[in-house]
């Protein structure tokens, strides 16, 4: 990723100017580029924070570039409009931006008129509302109320909320089954971004462990070691197996184990706690 002073410009598919291109082959020539644990912040219109890590510095430059793939390898995704594209992360809107010559530009800059520091706040309580509603673990609207009641939330937009909260809910029963011993029921599930956890929750006694891992694929190798010390400790073994449909899950490998082990797989609907 490269990023270097001045205002920011977001390389298109790869693809630089021939002018900066000539820059970074003088900078390369001269050893003007300067790499390692450069990390550098981006601050975004709407109060989100983007943090950019090894970087490079070029002093001849005077614009900033970051590249497109990285980003993509960092869980950001784009949404393409008529001369426009958008950058989400899990469902979280970052920046826009408008080709220019061959290559994307950022406008972080802000408009002083009036009518835009109104729409603008507007668009601001609503991403901030469904920002906190997915930081909360997806909490309705009431628990939210209660919070905001509490002072522990500033102002935000519930109606928004309610809208695009119910838009990913799917029905699911109401009455499940609760377990009557430890280890009767394992409640799982895996959270992140670039760096995730997971977590395996007893149904039971409520006491939870925690794992960090960089991939998701790391998710049965974490079981693994989770089932093998809480059966070693309680000298009971695991019955059901709760998680989402996410695919760490639903791998073959996990599939074996789980048959071998004779644990029952409960599978609960996507989107939902």
């Amino acid at each position: 990723m490269t990023l270097l002073r001045g205002s920011v410009m977001q390389a298109s598919a790869g693809e630089i100017s021939e002018h900066y291109q000539h820059l970074l082959k003088q900078a390369k020539k001269r050893t003007q580029i300067k790499t390692g644990s450069l990390s550098l912040t981006l601050s975004l219109p709407l109060g989100l924070v983007l943090e950019l890590e090894n970087c490079y510095y070029v002093p001849r430059m005077i614009k900033n570039i970051i590249s497109f793939n990285l980003l993509v390898d960092h869980g950001f995704y784009f949404k393409y409009d008529y001369k426009l594209i958008s950058c989400f992360k899990n469902d979280i809107f970052y920046f826009k931006a408008t080709p220019t010559n061959g290559l994307y530009v950022l406008n972080l800059q802000e408009n002083n008129k009036e009518i835009y520091h109104i729409s603008k706040r507007s668009k601001e309580i609503e991403d901030q509302t469904y920002l906190w509603h997915c930081r909360l673990g997806h909490i309705n609207k009431k628990r939210i109320e209660k919070l905001q009641k509490g002072g522990l939330l500033g102002l935000l937009i519930l109606d928004h909320l309610t809208t695009t909260s119910l838009m990913t809910k799917q029905p699911f029963n109401k009455d499940n089954e609760r377990a009557s011993e430890l280890l009767g029921i394992i409640h799982t599930d895996v959270c992140g971004g670039y760096r995730y956890f997971i977590t395996f929750t007893d149904d039971f006694s409520r006491y939870g462990y925690v794992y960090l891992i960089r991939h998701k694929s790391e998710a049965f190798e974490k079981f693994k070691e989770f089932q093998s010390e809480v059966q070693n400790q309680l000298d009971t073994k695991i019955k059901f197996l709760r998680s989402d449909r996410g695919g760490e899950y639903l791998s073959q490998e996990f599939d074996n184990h789980m048959m071998e082990c004779g644990i029952v797989s409960q599978l609960t609907p996507p989107y939902t706690p």
